[in-house]
């Protein structure tokens, strides 16, 4: 069975895909950092950098796009040009374009750069039409299951059906089980069911994953079972670029072209192409695979630590985690009053970024909720005082 679970507060979005009650897709979306994968622009050349074949383009908001260019490529600076962006910003980069050579929907061409021209699709709507068809559709927020009718009865009839509304009071993925798990896909370690472990380890140049045997299983069995769940934490982690796996000795040709098959099996239905290649007798593993949007961990967190060695909850995802936490603490407790104890910073993002959702949980709950800041804090607490 096929199941989608939505969850929603104003300005976050977090949809997750589970096949026999196995995550297999999860999505976050941010209105405050919203996806411009897909977007099409009217945008001006600003630089022309010929050694490396490109040309840098103002698309009207804070970053510039970056567009390759054949090196004969009749375009300088000033120039107008609509491309697409088909690939996020990463780190100080700016987004990847290519060129848009489609015809633009009528009363479109007559706008000046820099603007957008296109919106991208849905993703919610996109990530429903990656696969197949879902069985059931689950919406925790009214106003979000409502928008998702509307959307769905004009572009996909066929799933209206399947659209149902959440009731609990428990937050949707904490009900299903799923908070721990999306909360564990942040930690470098996968334990798997024979007792081998996964080591994920994001760096700058490349993603690295090793495997940790346990000892009674072969090394065949170890790499095989690893393969599979490899390929969905890359999938559901987001991770992209050059991939090294560390996999068991195999020293046997036929241990090795047995491997590569698994692998072929378990990337077959990844979204984004991949690239791999050979593995090596070591065990080591080489692959790559397209970025287009984010990685989680690049969403949801942010270095911290001794030379950003380590990665912290960002304010604004830390506060959807505390108003996630106290709205389903409240309505288990309906006597009481709660309250949040936070960082400043995670403060600031409930009463800016995240304004419109802590004032959504005020109505849920039926009261407003006193934050106090606490410097000494390392993320959230859910403050009680009884018989409002």
């Amino acid at each position: 069975m096929s199941r989608v679970l939505i969850s929603s507060l104003p300005g976050e979005v977090r949809m997750a895909r589970c096949v026999d009650d196995r995550l297999t897709d999860l999505l976050i979306e941010y209105a405050s950092n919203p996806s411009r994968l897909g977007n099409v622009y009217r945008a001006r050349v600003t630089k022309r950098d010929r050694g490396l074949a490109a040309a840098f383009c103002d698309i009207g908001e804070e970053v510039s796009a970056f567009l390759p260019l054949e090196k004969d490529a009749a375009l300088s600076e000033g120039d107008g040009v609509i491309l697409r962006i088909v690939r996020e910003a990463e780190g100080e980069k700016g987004p990847k374009a290519a060129l848009y050579s489609e015809a633009l929907p009528e009363g479109l061409s007559a706008q000046s750069a820099p603007c957008l021209l296109l919106r991208a699709a849905d993703p919610v709507l996109a990530l429903l039409q990656s696969a197949e068809a879902p069985d059931e559709i689950v919406v925790d927020d009214p106003a979000f299951h409502q928008r998702l009718r509307r959307l769905l009865t004009d572009r996909r009839p066929d799933l209206v059906a399947a659209l149902t509304l959440y009731h609990g009071n428990a937050a949707l993925f904490e009900a299903e089980a799923l908070e721990e798990e999306v909360e564990a896909l942040l930690r470098p370690e996968v334990r798997l069911p024979s007792g081998a472990r996964l080591w994920i380890e994001p760096t700058h140049a490349c993603v690295a994953i090793d495997l940790d045997s346990a000892r009674q299983k072969s090394a065949r069995a170890a790499n095989r079972e690893a393969a599979w769940e490899i390929a969905r934490q890359v999938r559901l982690r987001n991770l992209s670029g050059l991939i090294l796996i560390d996999f068991l000795d195999l020293q046997q040709r036929s241990a090795r072209e047995e491997l590569e098959g698994v692998l072929a099996q378990a990337f077959a239905e990844d979204p984004e192409p991949v690239q791999f290649h050979s593995v090596r007798a070591s065990g080591l593993f080489t692959m790559t695979r397209r970025r287009s949007r984010l990685a989680l961990h690049e969403l949801v967190t942010a270095p911290c630590g001794t030379q950003g060695s380590g990665r912290e909850y960002t304010p604004l995802s830390q506060a959807y985690r505390a108003l996630r936490a106290l709205q389903t603490a409240a309505l288990d407790r309906p006597g009481d009053t709660a309250g949040l104890r936070v960082t400043p910073q995670v403060k600031q993002a409930l009463e800016v970024e995240a304004a419109e959702a802590l004032q959504s949980t005020n109505r849920r709950i039926g009261y407003e909720v006193m934050i106090t800041p606490d410097k000494n804090s390392t993320g959230f607490d859910v403050t009680w005082e009884a018989d409002r």
